[in-house]
């Protein structure tokens, strides 16, 4: 077996529909993953199976993690929205639900699985802004982070 095969892995990539999320799902599934789909409109592609998610909410987020039994082997994190879409937006989908979906499929990742992220370079400024950034990754839930973007607009 080539050590780029997933021949026997069970996959779940969240945003496949467009752009780097579409291009990595093709990929896995060329490579042989069982792979599982999520975004908020269905892909062309042949997947194991779909289910729509919208990131911005956390019961949409629920509803699609149960939709998948069982336990998985790798997840893959695609999603995200340009800052054409309204701030709040925008950080519910890139970071707020990302990170709630993420922490849910935590326990279903089998030993020895991983997680993997596409992101933009949006964020690399983070690091400038350290105070902020730790005050909101202190949150500890999808709606008091929300709640923190809303009252920390800039």
């Amino acid at each position: 077996m080539s050590v780029w095969s997933f021949e026997g892995k069970r996959c779940v990539i969240v945003g496949c529909v467009t752009g780097m999320g579409h291009a990595a799902a093709k990929e896995l599934l060329a490579l042989g993953a069982e792979l599982h789909g999520f975004d908020i409109r269905k892909p062309d592609l042949a997947l194991a199976s779909f289910n729509s998610v919208d990131l911005r909410e956390p019961a949409s987020i629920d509803a699609a993690i149960a939709s998948i039994k069982g336990d998985i082997d790798l997840l893959f994190n695609c999603s995200g929205l340009p800052n054409t879409f309204p701030a709040i937006d925008v950080m519910k989908v890139n970071f707020i639900g990302m990170r709630y979906w993420t922490e849910k499929w935590l326990p279903r990742i089998r030993k020895g699985g991983a997680i993997a992220g596409i992101t933009s370079t949006a964020g690399f400024a983070w690091s400038q802004r350290l105070p902020t950034t730790m005050e909101f990754l202190a949150q500890p839930d999808f709606d008091a982070a929300v709640a923190w973007a809303e009252s920390h607009p800039d």
